[in-house]
């Protein structure tokens, strides 16, 4: 969790709590997963399902103290079972394997010393020979034990790699996991704008329309007046008109 400090004179110290605990918190065991670096920033490493939370990260250089919290989100691992299950199942068989090339490489090596043994003790006078015989397949067990070394080297070197690979498929389903949940997000967020735009324009249309409505009625409305207003000069002119008349009759 970084910081983005403007800077302040004098230089502000970073400081950050856990909800509402100062950090560093030391374990029983002495050990810690938060640690303040010389930027300020915090790293949390190896992050733990107790740091799902509210983080609150603060500046004082003894005149001014601002703070700003932060919601720290720690995704669990997705951990394919049938990977796991395929990894132990290779690794006990390659053990298995390695298991018996030394059993079967001790059973030779008893089997050829008890051969010489037997030479020896049959005949005195073939002791030279009988040496020269052990000398040979003791060559020959060096060699079959550097061949056993050899094997059981290479077997751990593909123990490694498969290893390896499994952990890299691992970090790329992770990968391809944030990404889809960052386009989730994004999809999300395109449909809210979609929604808020479309919520907009219906209020528009609304306001549009209610104003039209407006101003029709205020036209009808001025238009009855005028037509009132009609009515009434008229049957005041023809009022006029009767009283002129009954005055020139008169």
């Amino acid at each position: 969790v970084s910081t983005q400090s403007t800077g302040g004179t004098p230089a502000p110290v970073v400081t950050w709590k856990r909800n509402g605990v100062a950090l560093p918190m030391v374990k029983p065991d002495g050990s810690t997963n938060h640690v303040i670096q010389a930027d300020g920033a915090l790293l949390i490493s190896p992050a733990e399902t107790g740091d799902d939370t509210m983080f609150t990260c603060t500046g004082t250089n003894g005149f001014n103290s601002v703070s700003k919290e932060i919601q720290v989100m720690v995704a669990a691992a997705v951990v394919n079972d049938t990977i796991v299950y395929s990894s132990l199942s290779i690794g006990l068989l390659l053990l298995l394997c390695l298991l018996i090339l030394i059993m079967v490489y001790l059973y030779k090596r008893s089997k050829r010393r008890k051969k010489v043994d037997i030479a020896i003790s049959a005949n005195g006078t073939d002791t030279v020979y009988a040496n020269e015989k052990m000398l040979e397949k003791m060559k020959k067990e060096e060699e079959e034990r550097r061949r056993a070394e050899e094997e059981a080297a290479r077997l751990k070197k593909e123990r490694e790699d498969k290893e390896r690979e499994e952990k890299e498929l691992q970090e790329k389903l992770e990968e391809q996991r944030r990404k889809e949940e960052e386009i989730l997000r994004q999809e999300e967020e395109a449909r809210k704008i979609l929604e808020e735009e479309k919520m907009k324009k219906e209020a528009e249309e609304r306001a549009r329309v209610e104003e039209e409505e407006r101003l029709r009625r205020e036209a009808e409305e001025k238009e009855r007046l005028e037509k009132e207003l009609a009515e009434r000069l008229r049957l005041e002119a023809e009022e006029k008109a009767r009283l002129e008349a009954e005055e020139k009759a008169r």
